[in-house]
């Protein structure tokens, strides 16, 4: 009579097709994880890029209203002597 245990067992390719399957889903898994990572670092740099043109945009615009306060208080002022006193 033949052990049933024995039967259970993978053969010599068996091994090698399960190891090689357990492989190739590490890989992928891998693969997964770095595109998911890089997705989430473009992510962060286009917000980072989008933040740093919001802050560039008031800036401008407070400069521009800073040089509009200046020459509205005094008129004989001229509009590069006002940028110069911002």
């Amino acid at each position: 009579m033949q052990d049933p245990t024995k039967q259970l067992e993978p053969t010599n390719s068996e091994d090698q097709s399960n190891a090689s399957g357990d492989v190739d889903e590490s890989t992928s898994q891998s693969l997964a994880r770095l595109y998911q990572k890089a997705s989430r670092a473009g992510a962060r740099v286009i917000k980072a890029n989008q933040e740093e043109f919001l802050c560039w945009y008031q800036y401008a615009e407070g400069f521009e209203n800073r040089v509009i306060e200046i020459r509205s208080k005094d008129r004989a002022v001229t509009d590069p002597a006002a940028r110069s006193r911002v």
